[in-house]
């Protein structure tokens, strides 16, 4: 039996906001997987969970892979973009989710958001530092200032996303520590 894995901060805060609402047998899709290791993490602590893992960067989704044989997860591997998620039917995931991707993506972000809610039978969260909150705008301003913010130099792009890319759709919003945001959207 696999042992279950509890992280700190706001990862584990993330793996909550999952574990309340993906169940056991659960399809899902992590939609920008990067490493990995929210889903890894939810695979160990959920039974039955069948992921599939899209990211648009084949070196990183080698390295998931790997990291999934090492703990005997099977999974399903796509190269792919969050913005065309064209290899998935309608209503193909029991759940769908996206952590701090699409704000570092150069993508179409309604286009994506359209993609994840189409490919899930019911849910999406997404998951993603609150572009809205003054605090964050002005930790970000400081820090490009004083060259110290890398993630657009890491990802060579960044946006602030923020409630008026979810207009129109029926969602949740969950403050997630002083600067990030969860919007759980529903169908």
């Amino acid at each position: 039996m696999r042992a279950l894995i509890k992280r700190d901060g706001i990862y584990g805060t993330i793996d909550e906001l999952l574990e309340t609402r993906v169940k056991d047998g659960y399809k899902i899709l992590e939609a920008g997987c990067g490493s990995g290791l929210t889903t890894l993490t939810l695979c160990l602590n959920k039974k039955g969970i069948i992921p599939t893992l899209l990211d648009i960067n084949e070196t990183i989704l080698n390295e998931t892979k790997n990291n999934f044989a090492e703990q005997n997860i099977s999974a399903t591997y796509v190269l792919g973009s969050v913005d065309n998620l064209k290899d998935f039917d309608d209503n193909t995931f029991d759940f769908v989710f996206n952590e701090g991707v699409i704000e570092h993506a150069p993508i179409n972000v309604e286009k994506a958001i359209s993609e994840m809610l189409r490919v899930s039978k019911n849910k999406v969260l997404i998951i993603i530092p609150d572009g809205d909150n003054i605090l964050y705008k002005i930790k970000k301003a400081l820090k490009r200032l004083l060259g110290t913010w890398g993630w657009d130099k890491l990802y060579g792009y960044e946006r602030n996303v923020g409630a008026r890319y979810f207009r129109g759709l029926k969602y949740k919003k969950i403050n997630i520590g002083y600067q990030n945001v969860a919007y759980i959207l529903e169908k």
